[in-house]
């Protein structure tokens, strides 16, 4: 399992950059004319909210998403007040782009706001998106792995929408993990949760399969919200279950917010298929490569030395 939580990790860092470089175009016919198939990573065109970021660099969303993989690493654990408090202190000084979202998390949380009473009123996927790191280090634990997930997307995406999106992508990635197919794990959360609007919005984009990637798109709309995003996410992920590459360049020929769709397919479809499921070509020019390798093992340690004392005190 180890290596397929790996995978996972690292798939949503390099859909999150291999989204970068078209982030928020939303004109697909644009896309398909100035880029063609976009089967390798681009810098971000100098109209972007991202200009001026290398090749291989992340969005806000993947910055966000490394933020939450380096607290996990340092603390061995999450800790809501501590990864508020460096949330704050990293977008405080960012010099990247923000978004709504963290501009008026950053307000509530200057205004004195516990952790769990900052975020915002957004209902953005990104926050759902994020939780890969989450799923490495409890990927034994199910319900600590949702409950974190849950917890961390309320310290900036404060919609119950979002927590709820967290926590089912959370139970689809350990169903994953565990050795279920993405479309099975989907259908088994969904199935678990009949009253739940996430799982409706799951079940639809799942009956969508067969249909038109571009239909579906503006059918649920290419924006950053959990009621666009999640169904689109997830149509990708059925209909293109048995390749991530083809998966993330389809996902990023549909526009708009390509970047959290692309971080929930990336981490699914890694923990499915493993690492030889990445290009190496994307790999190689993922710029935060190395401290993203050298945190997972520092996260492999902890969970070590948590087996050596449940066995020294079994």
């Amino acid at each position: 399992m180890r290596e397929r939580a790996e995978a996972m990790v690292l798939a949503s860092f390099v859909a999150d950059t291999h989204a970068l470089g078209i982030h928020w175009i939303y004109d697909m016919d644009e896309i398909a004319s100035r880029y063609g198939r976009v089967d390798r990573l681009l810098p971000p065109q100098h109209s972007s909210w991202h200009a001026g970021k290398p090749v291989g660099a992340q969005t806000h969303y993947g910055d966000q998403t490394l933020l939450l993989l380096r607290h996990l690493a340092s603390h061995r654990g999450f800790e809501a007040d501590g990864f508020a408090r460096e949330w704050r202190d990293r977008m405080e000084s960012y010099d990247g782009y923000l978004d709504a979202a963290t501009k008026a998390t950053l307000e509530n949380m200057r205004a004195g706001r516990p952790a769990l009473e900052s975020g915002s009123d957004s209902r953005d996927l990104s926050a759902a998106g994020r939780i890969a790191p989450v799923g490495y280090l409890y990927r034994d634990e199910r319900d600590r792995l949702v409950e974190t997930a849950r917890v961390q997307a309320r310290i900036t995406h404060g919609a119950p929408e979002v927590a709820e999106a967290a926590a089912f992508l959370a139970r689809v990635l350990w169903n994953v993990l565990n050795g279920k197919t993405p479309t099975s794990a989907i259908a088994t959360v969904a199935d678990a949760e009949p009253d739940s609007g996430i799982a409706e919005l799951a079940r639809r984009a799942m009956a969508s399969v067969e249909r038109d990637s571009r239909e579906v798109a503006l059918e649920y709309g290419q924006g950053c919200t959990v009621e666009s995003a999640l169904p689109l996410a997830i149509h990708l992920l059925s209909k293109y279950e048995g390749s991530l590459r083809e998966a993330l360049v389809e996902n990023a020929a549909l526009g708009g917010d390509g970047a959290a769709r692309g971080m929930v397919v990336g981490m699914v479809l890694g923990a499915f298929h493993g690492r030889d499921a990445i290009p190496d070509e994307w790999i190689h020019d993922l710029q935060s490569y190395r401290e993203i390798s050298v945190l997972l093992e520092d996260l492999e340690a902890t969970l070590q030395r948590s087996s050596n004392r449940a066995v020294e005190t079994g």
